[in-house]
């Protein structure tokens, strides 16, 4: 491959894509020498490389509108308030949705219903089911997906249930002259991957077909996110069926279907912008993937209920080896880790080891339990009170800035040397992490058991969102957030054997 990119002067992203979708770069077509050449009508002519985009002509499937241009219809799309660009391309190549419609080329045959991945909403059941294969398996349809998503589509009636392919907000469902379910923005958001009000399962009984379903969406998760045996709850058997490792009531499984389907979404984005990675054409800048919502342990420490927020600039970042700085893309910070990582970041904040102040008084530290490719326990920066633009609209959410690995000598001086620092530990996740990482610092040497998973204090961050621009007010909030975290409940009480006092840091003080 980099004898070919030399060659043909074409970026790695481009070959990629080349090499897996079959379209042009650099106005030549690649395969694989050490596997079969595959058949021609793999190889898309005028369909890949730089620029290509620009010149071929798209159709919008729920509107039928045909523009010249995947610009043009970005711009229709969005009124060019952000760039879409590179986000059109991985619709038009995966079938997915770009601000809730899908896109195909009109140069070529219109893909089968089947092609493009559209939520499925059911009118009996009450339901909105992410994939035509949640919903095949909900209702008990054994046909072809291609044939579900066809009578789909015409309204057809399947196993007595009537299905329809959830609406965008500006335009009605295309078989919306037979019926036309109305899905309010809150039911759509509470009723995913099959999730219905109110989720009291464990007082109803429960059909197979969605236990299987939440089954599945928990299978799917820790297969994409390469759980290790020992962290699954599920199996896959020799022929391909699925069970549990270990016994979950229905209400348990519901619960963590619920947030895998969350974390699955993320994990999707993460792995359609991976072929791009080395794509100057990609547009990053001020776009942004949700990572999921505040899990509860953030909402204790006063963060807003306002999603997660994760951008595509950090991505990169995060996973461009270390040292490493290509010519084609600007790269601020290599950090050098694996898309599985990456994928399994809305689950590592949901349960971190530490929490603590930064030296920035408007972002905290997160602690994970993991570690990068040489061992350096991963951090994350994270920026309540923010802004990021979601499906064309700019909404709040807490930023995660960056996540990347720090050196044992950062949280010895962060953590012990000033302790009124840390505002909450988990002792089983630390010693999870001192493990991996080859340390003795995490494992209960920060906080006493009494204050083990307990946030002790507001971060400074939150203090300062909450006190506004009112200096007084900030000054008498964090003073009380000071003198709160140096009392005798607080965590340089239980320090004995590191032999260092705490330094009376200004809690305003940068730390420079």
């Amino acid at each position: 491959m980099k004898e070919a990119m030399e060659r043909y002067g074409v970026s790695s992203g481009s070959l990629n894509s080349a090499l897996t979708y079959g379209y042009s770069a650099g106005g030549y077509h690649f395969y694989r020498a050490d596997e079969p050449k595959p058949d021609d009508s793999f190889f898309k002519s005028d369909n890949g490389g730089k620029g290509s985009s620009k010149k071929r002509p798209v159709i919008c499937l729920e509107t039928g509108v045909q523009f010249e241009s995947a610009i043009a219809a970005v711009k229709w799309l969005d009124s060019g308030k952000t760039n879409n660009r590179g986000n059109m391309r991985t619709a038009l190549i995966s079938g997915s949705a770009l601000l809730g419609y899908h896109f195909y080329y009109a140069d070529e045959p219109k893909p089968p219903n089947s092609h493009f991945k559209r939520a499925v909403y059911c009118e009996d059941l009450d339901t909105v089911f992410t994939s035509l294969e949640t919903c095949a398996d909900a209702i008990g349809f054994n046909g072809s997906i291609s044939d579900l998503a066809d009578k789909v589509a015409n309204g057809t009636v399947v196993k007595g249930h009537r299905l329809g392919f959830v609406s965008v907000d500006r335009k009605p469902l295309p078989n919306g002259d037979k019926w036309k379910p109305t899905v309010t923005d809150a039911k759509r958001e509470n009723m995913q991957a099959g999730r219905t009000e109110p989720p009291a399962w464990d007082k109803q009984p429960v059909k197979s077909a969605k236990l299987q379903e939440w089954l599945e969406t928990v299978c799917q998760y820790e297969n994409t996110a390469q759980k290790p045996s020992a962290a699954r709850v599920t199996g896959i058997r020799p022929d391909g069926t699925i069970f549990l490792r270990r016994q979950v009531t229905a209400a348990e499984l519901f619960a963590l279907a619920g947030r895998y389907g969350e974390y699955l979404d993320f994990a999707d984005e993460a792995e359609d912008f991976a072929p791009f990675l080395y794509d100057k054409s990609f547009p990053t800048r001020g776009a942004y993937l949700k990572v999921s919502s505040p899990a509860e342990i953030y909402r204790k420490a006063g963060f807003p209920k306002s999603p997660f927020f994760y951008t595509y600039n950090h991505l990169r970042d995060a996973l461009v080896p270390k040292g490493f700085y290509p010519s084609n893309v600007h790269v601020k910070h290599p950090h050098g880790l694996t898309l599985e990582q990456i994928k399994r970041l809305p689950e590592l904040l949901e349960r971190p080891v530490v929490l603590m102040d930064s030296d920035r008084d408007d972002t905290m530290v997160a602690v994970l339990a993991d570690v990068d490719g040489d061992g350096l326990p991963l951090i994350a920066a994270l920026r309540p009170g923010a802004n990021a633009v979601s499906g064309g609209r700019c909404v709040p959410g807490t930023i995660v800035c960056s996540v990347y690995g720090k050196p044992e000598s950062y949280f010895l001086h962060k953590m012990q040397q000033m302790p009124q620092r840390v505002l909450y530990q988990d002792i089983e996740k630390g010693r999870e992490l001192d493990a991996r990482a080859k340390l003795q610092l995490f494992g209960g040497n920060i906080a006493s058991p009494d204050l083990d998973r307990k946030i002790i204090r507001l971060p400074e961050c939150i203090v300062k969102l909450q006190a506004g621009s009112a200096p007084t007010e900030a000054a008498r909030v964090q003073q009380e957030s000071r003198d709160m975290a140096s009392g005798s409940h607080a965590l340089g009480a239980a320090r004995p054997a590191f032999g260092t006092p705490a330094m009376n840091r200004p809690i305003d003080s940068n730390l420079e």
